[in-house]
């Protein structure tokens, strides 16, 4: 039994680290194809989606803030969106 347990260990593992090898990648890859602040503001985006599960974990009292914070960040991205395609559609070509 414990053979099963090792070798569900041992995948569980492997899956991590492709799982973190391929955010890793597509970090960079959104970097190159959108630029650093792109790929910036999405990291943050994912490390704040993971956040309120760890707080909640080891620092309830804090739980609210971080759904908070969360919330406050999709807001501001929202408003970057709306004010980059704005200022986009009055973009003079020479």
């Amino acid at each position: 039994m414990q053979l099963i347990y090792w070798i569900l260990i041992a995948l569980l593992t492997l899956f991590i680290l492709i799982g973190i090898k391929d955010g890793i990648s597509t970090f960079f890859g959104m970097w190159f194809e959108y630029g650093f602040k792109f790929a910036a503001l999405t990291a943050i985006l994912i490390s704040l989606i993971i956040a309120p599960s760890i707080i909640k974990q080891f620092v309830p009292e804090y739980y609210d803030y971080s759904i908070g914070v969360l919330i406050g960040y999709i807001i501001l991205l929202a408003y970057l969106r709306l004010n980059t395609k704005k200022h986009e559609e009055y973009k003079i070509e020479d």
